[in-house]
């Protein structure tokens, strides 16, 4: 396990700074989203602070959309500045 944290470790000191922004978002949305939304939702990409997500219910469209300002700032939290400043459903 430890050899893979290096090889994680290194990965993410060969990024441009912005790109790593970009992956930590990857992680922070996906510990962020319930889990019941898990299967029914995808982050697309990270483009200009704004993130895009695919949904595949309504119903999770909704609440998403209910949930992002709480979601931009957790993720601004954890990355330590303000980094992201939308959230875009796409989808049904």
């Amino acid at each position: 396990m430890e050899r893979i944290n290096k090889i994680i470790e290194g990965f993410f000191k060969n990024l441009p700074p912005e790109k790593a922004k970009e992956v930590r978002v990857f992680q922070i949305f996906n510990h962020l989203i319930p889990e019941k939304y898990r299967e029914a939702t995808s982050l697309k990409e990270v483009k200009n602070g704004v993130i895009f997500v695919k949904v595949s219910s309504p119903v999770f469209r909704n609440d998403i959309e209910f949930m992002k300002n709480e979601f931009i700032k957790k993720i601004n939290q954890e990355i330590g500045e303000t980094f992201i400043t939308d959230i875009k459903i796409q989808g049904v």
